[in-house]
């Protein structure tokens, strides 16, 4: 179960498969960087319920409610037997302790993240300020993480992460019809769940070869650079996806830089994952841009951070914009937030 995209009104159903995995025997796997205690504890209380009818139903009498579990991640793996959640969490929770240790020791911080603020201009609506702000921050962004072609052009591949299609599509056009800068030329690639699923395959599979980047030199190989630094008589080159929540999600893709149009800690947590992702290089300024407000903080509405996010009406921020939620969250962009389960920014 790749668990990066879920929130908590998909727990219901989460919970029922779960469940019925646990009667008819097949193992659960979570696969996840950013899964909180809470969720983890739930789906194991409902695995193991599951499992108890399927003890019965085969063993009768003769019961042992306990559950292989192991926990997995790049530095080590841990296997035992536990019968019940507060023995599940108790073992997590050491587990995820050593876990946050390792990772606080690794002196490498891959990504860099900063507030940006949204550039009003009179006259212009929430798509064209949204847009405007985009556009600049992605010159920027290309100026400080760049690579050198072999034919001497300055060439950047970035993602922008938008919260949901319509708007997307909104700002995306707002940009199409906005002139890159001398000098530079922008190609755009729109990708979102609602394409047909041929077309989207397509892309998925241009995207993939693209930005497995585990080799710099394959690169300069695919079709589409290729004709780029053929034609183009520019000397900067600039590739930018613009997308929803489908950029961040199982994407083994590595990009120069991003920007975010926020929804919650989790979705940055996951989008900062393709930054940097095969290459492993230090960036010496930030490569992650996150806009101060959101799209419906700007045109507004009561609760901003929803669908997707975690804010409702139930329980609102104080404030929707990020400068007064976050402190230092974006200054090396971890999972060590998520799965220690603070409530930061809507978490």
């Amino acid at each position: 179960m790749k668990s990066d995209d879920f929130g908590l009104e998909d727990l219901p159903a989460l919970c029922r498969l779960v469940n019925w995995a646990g009667m008819l025997e097949p193992r659960v796997l979570l696969s996840s960087a950013t899964l909180p205690p809470a969720l983890i504890k739930t789906l194991f209380d409902a695995y193991q319920s599951g499992r108890e009818h399927f003890n019965q139903a085969q063993f009768g009498d003769h019961q042992n409610n306990a559950v292989m579990c192991a926990w997995v991640d790049e530095f080590s793996s841990v296997t035992k037997e536990i019968s019940d959640k507060e023995s599940y969490l108790e073992q997590h929770k050491a587990y995820v302790d050593k876990r946050i240790t390792k990772l606080q020791k690794q002196q490498q911080v891959l990504r860099k993240g900063q507030l940006v603020p949204i550039e009003f201009e009179q006259g212009n609506t929430v798509y064209q300020q949204v847009a405007n702000t985009i556009y600049t921050n992605v010159f920027k962004l290309h100026a400080k993480h760049h690579s050198q072609s072999p034919c001497g052009k300055k060439v950047s591949l970035g993602v922008v992460r938008m919260a949901n299609i319509n708007p997307m599509v909104a700002t995306a056009k707002a940009l199409f019809a906005t002139a890159a800068m001398p000098e530079h030329e922008v190609f755009y690639c729109v990708y979102h769940s609602q394409y047909p699923l041929a077309l989207r395959s397509y892309k998925e599979t241009r995207l993939d070869n693209i930005l497995s980047r585990h080799d710099e030199n394959t690169l300069w190989e695919q079709p589409e650079i290729k004709q780029a630094l053929k034609t183009s008589k520019a000397n900067n080159l600039i590739f930018v996806v613009l997308g929803t929540s489908v950029v961040e999600v199982g994407r083994d893709h590595d990009y120069d830089w991003a920007i975010a149009e926020p929804s919650s800690m989790r979705s940055l947590i996951q989008l900062a994952g393709r930054i940097q992702r095969h290459r492993q290089q230090t960036p010496s300024d930030s490569n992650l841009y996150v806009l101060e407000q959101n799209i419906r903080a700007l045109n507004g509405e009561n609760s901003a951070y929803c669908k997707p996010g975690f804010e409702s009406r139930a329980l609102p921020l104080s404030d929707h914009n990020l400068k007064n939620l976050l402190s230092t969250e974006l200054d090396n962009i971890s999972a060590i937030s998520r799965i220690v389960g603070s409530r930061i920014y809507g978490e």
